[in-house]
């Protein structure tokens, strides 16, 4: 399992030697920034050494927002497209780590990894650093353990920017030749924009908001 995680490592602030030559407030953002670029440059490295698969690839993209009564059907449905996609050759399956789908997604591959499909694995592709940090203690937890259950963990951002989760998206796209979505409204939104850019890459869809819908892949 590769765990980016935000550390000091050489970059470490001693508060003791340093307090009489910063503010409080500017020493602790000194230190932050330290922690982010370490774990950045850490994350890159690890990406350069990753060997993903593009034609044994699945993504995941979805609204963060489900109705609860469509949980138990969308929850069956995942299992049986996973379990199906494993049997066509599909053995990595990368998750973008926002709440909702995306969750739902990664919670249903560690399942059938524990159990039906050992062979499988998770990869979570995350947006930034700290992208949890404004999220309820409850789901910070979940997220927590996705990352330690994870078979790998790529951050393509350092800090939270404007465009962070539109380049996490684009890299789920590229490194796939499949994608299992939830969509429900193709107008608009991070999912729709996905979907789209992974219609234009050439990625199979299956849409498992309602009824099935799958475009054929194209390279």
């Amino acid at each position: 399992m590769v765990f980016l995680q935000e550390k000091r490592g050489e970059k470490e602030f001693d508060l003791r030697s340093t307090s009489r030559k910063f503010p409080r407030g500017k020493l602790l953002n000194e230190i932050r920034n330290s922690q982010r670029k370490v774990a950045f440059a850490n994350a890159k490295a690890m990406v350069i050494s990753m060997k993903l698969i593009r034609e044994k690839s699945c993504c995941f993209t979805g609204h963060r927002i489900i109705a609860g009564d469509e949980l138990p059907a969308l929850r069956e449905r995942l299992r049986e497209e996973i379990i199906r996609l494993a049997e066509q050759g599909i053995d990595t399956f990368l998750a973008g780590g926002a709440l909702g789908f995306d969750t739902l997604a990664a919670q249903e591959v560690l399942s059938l990894r524990e159990t039906e499909l050992p062979e499988i694995h998770l990869v979570l592709v995350l947006p930034c650093l700290g992208q949890e940090s404004r999220w309820d203690s409850e789901s910070i937890e979940l997220y927590h353990d996705l990352i330690r259950q994870a078979d790998e963990v790529i951050y393509t951002g350092d800090i939270y920017t404007e465009g962070c989760m539109h380049t996490r998206n684009r890299y789920l796209v590229n490194h796939s030749s499949r994608c299992l979505c939830y969509l429900k409204d193709t107008a608009q939104g991070g999912t729709a924009y996905t979907v789209r850019y992974a219609k234009r890459q050439g990625l199979q869809i299956t849409n498992l908001a309602g009824e099935s819908e799958t475009y054929q892949l194209s390279f």
